[in-house]
């Protein structure tokens, strides 16, 4: 009896089981016919069945700079009375990249001091007194950050095993601005087995960015040298009044100590302008080793002969601007600090004369020749630049054009703006060889260089009251 009552249910279970398949089997045919009827079919069919396109990017790593200091801390900057040079200078790359990053071997975070919301500050995280341990420590510590950097920049020796390490997790390239103005002093001397490790990251630098450095640094053979133009401050070299009629005709000729054949052409020049009747003093400054024993002798000889040439030395770089005052044109002999004198005159709105090489060689190799475009180009001989300097001395309209166009070049290739531009392209990968910068000069704001100069009187002890009390007097009388 149990056994025909547990045959019985599982026939049951099997009835149970075949009526579900049937409808479910049903339900599929039904669902299929109602699918060929309608348009959601085909679409269902051509999505699975179609080739999928590849998968699209839609992030793009914005470009961050890494700038990295291992021998001078941003606290020495502070002690210094740097601190706003070195923001301002970071400031500068924040133009070009997303976000500027500064590592250092501080342990107090300088980002609030920055004043930039683009420019952040990583301290040391770990108590090491070597520097050069310490932020090679720091970098491998923040490998995450290392990461997102699209360029390294080191701005001293000692940063260099951090400078390469950060350029391998970022696979970037580790670059080295030498000298900059910015730039902490460079170590002379990386030798010895304490600076192995340098010496071995300094080797993968590559590339150097060169500015005015008289000695390339030391272990750097595989590094692309890239020479940053020379700097002219066009703040300090402001537009001077060179068209004057009560102000003397003076010409000044920027000379070295290497050959006196250009004395005596100054000296010949002097002598045809007098005959011609053109006042014009001529005032030679002298650069060079012996240039005050070079200059005493000529001297003797000038005032034999009756000439009107006062031949001197160069005055130091910060009283050149006043030496720059006293003059309405500018002659450059063909050498390297002829050259930027020049320049530096330009800065000051007074056109100049470039006297080419006797040689038929090129002008000073370091410097861009686009710089000729805007001064009078002249030969080597005394009736040539004689000739130039009584063409200046009698069209003002060309004089002045000079003066206007070789300011405006000066500030957009000379400019600390500039060089920190090209630097910042070139980093991004930009070739400058081919797109120029173009930087134009701020609109003058009256009552912004107003209030400058009556702070900068304040520092003196004269306020701005004395200033109008002294004004009434004047008027009252």
């Amino acid at each position: 009896m149990s056994r025909f009552l547990e045959q019985e249910h599982w026939k049951r279970i099997k009835r149970f089981v075949s009526g579900w398949r049937t409808n479910i089997e049903s339900w599929r045919k039904r669902a299929t016919e109602r699918l060929s009827e309608t348009s959601i079919k085909p679409k269902l069919i051509r999505l699975f069945a179609s080739e999928r396109p590849p998968m699209a990017i839609t992030h793009v790593q914005p470009p961050a700079l890494l700038i990295m200091m291992a021998g001078t801390t941003v606290r020495q900057y502070e002690q210094a009375g740097q601190l706003g040079r070195l923001a301002a200078s970071l400031e500068r790359h924040a133009k070009f990249f997303r976000t500027v990053v500064l590592m250092t071997t501080d342990r107090s975070d300088y980002s609030q001091q920055f004043e930039s919301g683009r420019v952040r500050h990583l301290r040391m995280p770990l108590p090491v007194p070597n520097g050069v341990v310490s932020l090679l420590l720091s970098a491998a510590f923040r490998f995450r950050t290392m990461r997102r950097v699209t360029s390294v920049v080191i701005l001293d020796e000692p940063a260099a095993p951090a400078g390469w390490l950060a350029g391998r997790l970022s696979r970037s390239s580790a670059s080295m601005s030498a000298d900059a103005q910015w730039a902490p002093p460079r170590s002379p001397n990386v030798n010895g087995l304490r600076h192995l490790l340098v010496r071995a990251a300094l080797r993968r630098i590559e590339q150097v960015f060169e500015w005015g450095a008289t000695e390339l640094p030391p272990y750097t053979p595989n590094a692309t040298r890239v020479v940053i133009p020379s700097l002219i401050d066009s703040d300090l070299y402001c537009p001077l009044t060179t068209t004057d009629p009560a102000k003397p005709r003076t010409v000044g000729v920027f000379m070295g100590t290497e050959s006196e054949v250009d004395a005596r052409v100054v000296m010949g020049v002097a002598e045809r302008l007098a005959r011609r009747g053109q006042s014009a003093a001529i005032r030679v400054l002298m650069d060079g080793q012996g240039a005050e024993a070079l200059a005493a002798s000529l001297q003797a000889e000038v005032e034999e002969r009756g000439l009107d040439v006062e031949f001197l030395t160069m005055p130091p770089v910060e009283m050149l601007p006043d030496a720059i005052n006293q003059l309405r044109i500018c002659v450059a002999f063909n050498d390297s600090e002829s050259v930027q004198n020049l320049l530096r005159a330009m800065a000051s709105g007074v056109p100049g004369i470039a006297i080419e090489p006797r040689s038929g060689s090129e002008f000073v190799e370091q410097e861009e020749p686009d710089w000729t475009y805007f001064v009078l180009r002249c030969g080597s001989s005394e009736w040539e630049i004689a000739q130039s300097i009584e063409t200046l001395f009698r069209e003002p309209g060309v004089r002045l054009r000079m003066a206007r166009e070789g300011r405006r070049f000066v500030i957009a290739n000379h400019s600390l703006e500039a060089l920190a531009a090209r630097e910042s392209k070139l980093l991004l990968g930009a070739d400058l060889l081919v797109q120029s910068i173009v930087i134009r000069e701020p609109e003058f704001d009256a009552a912004a260089e107003a209030e400058k100069l009556a702070q900068m009187l304040e520092l003196v002890g004269v306020t701005r009251d004395d200033l109008e009390t002294e004004v009434e007097q004047e008027i009252a009388a």
